[in-house]
């Protein structure tokens, strides 16, 4: 359970919420414009409060430039394979969506049911074809059930022993490379269920610069740690 919580930093009032956890150190990210806190139980306030006005203007900062992946209304925009794009709206009651000069057309008024619709069939597609192809290459790669599911924190997860892996639906918004990195994540673990030297190894073995994709990843996540 979240926990709302107020406090004064520098004559400006701001507001955030608190998740108690079994974790050792305190964690915050920015989540749709809001502060949002992970503390270990029975952490005191006012270690929180004196976090939040360590990392104040970083935190000011990333609320200021939070930009939505996806603003669902004629005249918005949409972050695809991470390129940003005009959203117009030509309602024709026609379940469709074209990409035509450089612009998202939705052809229905339901933009965000029909774009969704659009954009996760879009990144499933890409992901088997992904797939197969590293299947292909590499015999110890098994043929794996592929879910789309969309959660808090992790882009991506491995379940080797039910030969299943599940990718979180914002992938569409990010570029190529990260997502190829992520496919060939949670492909490794069916050689190696952890992550040991051996695992990123492994990773190292397909995409050699996968520790440059990832900080450029990390450049625009929101998460702060203590």
């Amino acid at each position: 359970m979240e926990i709302k919580k107020t406090l004064w930093i520098e004559n400006e009032e701001i507001e955030y919420f608190i998740h108690y956890k079994k974790i050792k150190h305190v964690y915050l990210r920015i989540d749709n414009g809001k502060i949002k806190i992970n503390a270990p139980f029975y952490c005191p306030l006012p270690i929180i409060e004196q976090f939040l006005n360590d990392r104040y203007a970083l935190i000011k900062n990333k609320i200021q430039n939070y930009q939505p992946d996806v603003i669902y209304q004629d005249g918005g925009y949409v972050y695809f394979l991470g390129k940003r794009y005009p959203l117009i709206l030509r309602d024709m009651n026609i379940a469709k969506v074209v990409i035509k000069e450089e612009r998202f057309i939705v052809y229905h008024k339901n933009m965000k049911t029909v774009l969704d619709r659009y954009l996760q069939d879009y990144l499933y597609r890409y992901i088997k074809a992904m797939i197969d192809y590293y299947c292909q290459k590499e015999p110890r790669f098994p043929v794996p059930v592929i879910e789309l599911k969309k959660t808090k924190r992790r882009y991506g997860a491995c379940f080797y022993q039910r030969n299943k892996v599940s990718f979180n639906p914002i992938l569409v918004h990010k570029d190529k490379r990260f997502i190829d990195y992520v496919i060939v994540h949670e492909l490794c673990h069916f050689i190696h269920p952890n992550h040991s030297p051996a695992f990123y190894a492994e990773i190292e073995k397909w995409i050699p610069n996968y520790k440059t994709i990832v900080k450029e990843g990390e450049q625009h996540e929101n998460n702060l740690s203590q």
